[in-house]
């Protein structure tokens, strides 16, 4: 009885190491590319690396929009040893909420934003507290030198350089670039660890773009919408100038308008582009295109008559005028905004 026993007692310890030796192969040999690329990720930690953005210059080179580097605040909460006293300097030196910074540093990770892109004084600030765990980390801001001028055909971007109106917004894939990656090992506390593995991707920055838009004629048109604003008190107004040639357009803006440094300072209406947004008619504004058409194709000379009824029937419609105009020469229908004079031009063309 006793030798039954011993005997059982071995062939369970017997096949209880079997059954370990068996599943620690298939742990560390046949699962060994599954739980590697497991325990790896676990110690890898991937920053982007952010491309510069594509930078806009008028037609004759003069630039519009460039790039500038800021500071970002970014702390490693797991590096924190009193994060309550952290919190409070932080707060005080960013000018931000204790509560809102205290529940960043709180949490259980290794990156996190307190602040993007904030003013050279406050990361100035942020720097002589020599606080571990946060870092100030170097990144690229959109800037406008110009300020308001040609706000609305440029646009803005976002906090992170993400187009977000006028071109910025329209060119944006070709302006953003491609983000860069690297990635590293690090302890349990997110600390790099030396000689461990690194990866590393470049990122390649956005193309620059050369609007038709001439620095000096965008000048001259603010002014003259801003002397006409004053003038006339109106709510609103706008300017296009362009190469009538080519239909390049060479100066354009509105009133009212803003500063695309700081596009969320002003009413979302201020940042519309009246050009481009309201659709009209451009009625009788037109009728000296038609005229300076009908003179180059030679379909009019001054010496013409015409004569209005107050009225014509082009095709289903009847087009009416402000008034019976009677007999007219091409000047007088010209002077007289005539719609059945500019009507039988129009027609002469067609």
């Amino acid at each position: 009885m006793l030798r039954r026993r011993i005997a059982i007692f071995l062939l369970f310890i017997t096949l209880s190491t079997c059954g370990l030796a068996a599943r620690l192969f298939y742990l560390q040999v046949w699962c060994n590319d599954k739980y590697q690329a497991k325990a790896l990720s676990q110690r890898l930690r991937e920053i982007e690396i952010q491309p510069k953005r594509g930078i806009m210059t008028d037609r004759n080179g003069k630039k519009l929009v460039i790039n500038i580097s800021l500071d970002s605040v970014v702390v490693n909460p797991r590096q924190l040893t009193e994060p309550e006293k952290v919190a409070q300097a932080l707060a005080v030196a960013l000018e931000l909420p204790v509560d809102a910074v205290l529940a960043k540093v709180k949490k259980n990770s290794s990156f996190e934003w307190i602040a993007r892109k904030v003013e050279a004084e406050k990361s100035a600030r942020v720097r002589d507290l020599k606080l571990k765990g946060v870092y100030l980390v170097e990144e690229s801001a959109r800037f406008y030198p110009n300020g308001s001028l040609a706000a609305h055909v440029l646009g803005f971007a976002g906090i992170d350089n993400q187009g977000l109106e006028g071109i910025e917004l329209l060119y944006d894939n070709e302006l953003r670039g491609t983000f860069g990656r690297f990635r590293g090992e690090t302890d349990a506390d997110g600390r790099e660890i030396p000689g461990g593995e690194k990866q590393y991707v470049p990122s390649e920055d956005g193309y620059n773009l050369t609007l038709t838009i001439d620095e000096v004629i965008q000048h001259v048109a603010e002014r003259e919408i801003d002397r006409l604003m004053e003038e006339t008190k109106a709510r609103s107004a706008l300017i296009v100038v362009s190469d009538p040639t080519t239909g390049e357009i060479l100066g354009l803006t509105n009133r009212p308008t803003f500063d695309p440094n700081m596009p969320l300072a002003v009413p979302e209406e201020n940042r519309r582009n009246l050009a481009v947004w309201y659709n009209y008619e451009p009625g009788s504004t037109f009728k000296i295109v038609t005229a300076a058409a009908a003179m180059e194709e030679g379909v009019v000379s001054n010496n013409d008559s015409f004569y209005c009824r107050g009225g014509m029937q082009v095709a289903d419609h009847f087009i009416g005028c402000v008034t019976a105009h009677g007999s007219q020469t091409f000047a007088e229908v010209v002077k007289n905004s005539c719609n059945v004079g500019f009507m039988t031009i129009g027609l002469r063309m067609a």
